[in-house]
């Protein structure tokens, strides 16, 4: 959860205030009063946890479930539930908007940016973003959208974001975020065609202009090679040398007379 987001929820609970943690198996958070998650609680925190003090959480108030299927818990029991890095993951996200609304008079949800997950090779070698997220999820106003994070953005430079593009990133730029009350509006954007995807990828993509080197590199990387090789003499020499040496390995039959001392 996003630090500056985490406090300033805590500044506004009240110690009477029940809170449900959806999700927390990985970095609970201290103030929840329940857990809701597929894993045990016997196993939490593999990555730490969020919010400082004793957990108020205990064993009896960790619930096992799956977060696709209604929650086990009543109607508004809860005067707040926090989502946070969950709705990217799931398969049905759309339902647990829903339950969440039904079992909680107000909350936040948290994921990381669509920017995040446009950066490839973010977390491992040949794919962008993180390798389990099956959505991107924007966030406009007080609505929350999910678009499906097709193959097609791994396999094309024209819709990722090249690595280093994350140094840039302030913590805010990672996360989007959704502060509610009573209600949200959410919902899935279809797309059929791969036309259809490879439109909205690119419309995405556009909002993070290169410069034209860096675009040709993007693009087509052996040409921006050999543009960078016609710019600087001293490359074209350097290139020219080693492309005799390799050509001085090859049988001679193969070039005649006068072999590759013609070039």
């Amino acid at each position: 959860m996003l630090q500056a987001n985490r406090l300033e929820i805590e500044a506004n609970l009240g110690d009477s205030d029940v809170v449900l943690d959806i999700g927390g198996w990985a970095r609970p958070w201290a103030r929840a009063d329940f857990v809701v998650d597929a894993l045990p609680y016997e196993t939490r925190g593999v990555d730490g946890a969020d919010g400082a003090g004793a957990e108020r959480f205990t064993a009896a108030s960790w619930m096992i479930a799956d977060v696709n299927k209604p929650l086990p818990f009543s109607d508004k029991q809860f005067d707040y539930v926090t989502c946070s890095h969950v709705l990217e993951d799931i398969r049905d996200p759309l339902r647990l908007c829903e339950e969440m609304q039904r079992v909680s008079k107000a909350g936040y949800l948290e994921t990381p940016s669509r920017t995040m997950e446009t950066i490839y090779e973010l977390e491992g070698r040949g794919y962008a973003g993180y390798c389990h997220h099956r959505w991107f999820v924007e966030v406009d106003e007080n609505h929350i959208s999910f678009r499906p994070k097709t193959d097609l953005l791994h396999g094309s430079r024209r819709f990722r974001l090249p690595r280093t593009a994350e140094r840039s990133l302030t913590p805010s730029d990672r996360v989007t975020w959704l502060f509610w009350n009573e209600t949200f509006t959410f919902e899935e954007v279809f797309m059929i065609s791969g036309r259809d995807m490879e439109r909205d990828l690119m419309q995405f993509r556009s909002h993070f202009p290169l410069p034209n080197r860096l675009l040709v590199a993007a693009e087509d990387p052996r040409q921006a090679v050999t543009n960078a090789i016609r710019r600087r003499p001293f490359l074209r020499r350097l290139a020219s040398a080693a492309l005799r040496r390799e050509l001085q390995d090859l049988p001679f039959d193969k070039w005649g007379v006068e072999g590759p001392r013609a070039l």
